[in-house]
């Protein structure tokens, strides 16, 4: 009964192949988790959230690339759910501005990238699958 409670956050960040393998790893790990615990093995709910680390203060506007490639990678690791920090955040409280791009990279992924079309776009590839 607890499982059905738990979901998982994890960071993204500009390391596209790494990223991917971390997601994919977990969701494996957590498989392998259930079933030493007698469980048949359910999907898990899977948040990803663009690295806090990774953000400049410098020069924000490069944010905006290291945020889409982490959410990007957080896609094709086949997370559930991503939250994209505004690129500004390292400067403080975010505008308006700077929270619409967050919102519209995740959107711009999905939609225009199709990556929810696909159940396991990095299945196979032998990159990923040695990372993982």
């Amino acid at each position: 009964a607890a499982r059905r409670a738990l979901s998982f956050l994890l960071v993204a960040d500009a390391d596209e192949f790494l990223t991917v393998a971390k997601l994919r790893a977990l969701r494996r790990l957590w498989a392998r988790v259930e079933q030493a615990c007698g469980l048949e093995p359910k999907p898990i709910r899977l948040h990803a959230e663009t690295a806090w680390r990774m953000t400049t203060r410098r020069d924000p506007w490069v944010n905006i690339l290291r945020t889409t490639i982490a959410a990007f990678s957080a896609g094709i690791g086949g997370a559930d759910a991503i939250t994209v920090l505004p690129f500004t955040a390292a400067l403080g409280l975010p505008d308006a501005f700077a929270r619409r791009i967050a919102r519209n990279t995740q959107l711009i992924l999905l939609d225009e990238s199709n990556l929810a079309r696909v159940a396991d776009p990095a299945a196979g590839a032998g990159g990923f699958e040695t990372l993982t």
